[in-house]
């Protein structure tokens, strides 16, 4: 049998062969990983945390979270310490110290 595991992409499915058997697992959406991140993250990411985990140019990430703001599910906001980040209310910790922005 394969000794590795193989990955292939195509569309919006990732094909897995591990050697033994072929799975096929659904890729990912940009909007579920933005969900998904600020889940685990008590309801803060930048466009940083997305870009490395779901694994897409930096560019994209900020258009992707922008959107969101745009479209009034995100808010833009400005930590004490003067760094950007992006919230998703529903998953905060209401003790996260955020100023308006």
């Amino acid at each position: 049998m394969g000794s590795g595991r193989q990955e292939s992409a195509a569309g919006n499915w990732r094909y897995v062969d591990d050697g033994e058997t072929r799975v096929v697992h659904e890729k990912e959406s940009v909007e579920r990983a933005i969900l998904r991140l600020a889940r685990e993250n008590k309801g803060i990411l930048t466009a940083g945390d997305l870009a490395l985990r779901a694994n897409i140019p930096l560019e994209e990430a900020k258009k992707a979270l922008d959107t969101l703001v745009n479209k009034g599910f995100v808010e833009l906001r400005v930590r004490r310490s003067g760094s950007m980040v992006y919230v998703l209310a529903e998953f905060m910790d209401r003790d996260e110290p955020l100023e308006d922005f």
